[in-house]
């Protein structure tokens, strides 16, 4: 909290933490919140949409079950991961890991989004302008290789334009290692 506000909270009323019962309304009761906590402990491995369905409560799922302390788990996921390691030492070594970004080209760092690690903090930086020219770049990592950078020349990228990088530019470089790759997105919008 900024200080100039909190000291506005001691002026006006003696305090600066909130008062109880003050910002929005809860959506969900107390009798829809034990059911949620309910759903989550009897089938820990439910999703938060079977838990909207089974209770018919709203999106709240999420923040009622973490005020109790119950956070999602990926259980499902990494017992699966763990046995396919077991199961195949060389499993890790046949996934891609893959992204993309935007670089300007004048090498202007957008701070809000740039995270640089060093082992002096620097504080040097230059404020990023408004549509300056950019690129987005894509690609991909495995253990024993890097594929690319693809460099898109649309300015943005659709499902169709993915879809044709994956064709053209990173299955051809994959050939002698298919069908055994398995290629891990983010959750863009053109994945």
């Amino acid at each position: 909290m900024p200080l100039r506000r909190c000291w506005q909270k001691w002026v006006n009323h003696g305090r600066t933490q909130c008062q109880e019962g003050s910002g929005r309304p809860r959506e969900t009761t107390g009798r829809e919140d034990r059911a949620i906590v309910r759903a989550a402990l009897t089938a820990p491995d439910a999703s938060l949409s079977s838990i909207v369905r089974a209770t018919s409560a709203s999106a709240t799922i999420h923040r009622r079950l973490t005020e109790r302390g119950l956070r999602p788990s990926r259980m499902a996921f990494a017992t699966d991961m763990l046995r396919r390691i077991e199961d195949d030492a060389e499993f890790l070594k046949r996934i891609m890991f893959s992204d993309e970004a935007y670089f300007h080209v004048f090498g202007i760092v957008n701070r809000h989004n740039m995270r640089i690690w060093g082992s002096e903090n620097p504080f040097e930086y230059r404020e990023a302008q408004r549509d300056s020219p950019k690129v987005n770049v894509w690609c991909g990592l495995m253990h024993d290789r890097v594929i690319g950078p693809f460099f898109y020349t649309e300015k943005t990228v659709s499902s169709v334009v993915y879809l044709d990088m994956l064709e053209n530019f990173v299955f051809p470089q994959l050939e002698e290692l298919q069908p055994h790759v398995f290629l891990q997105e983010d959750g863009a919008p053109p994945h």
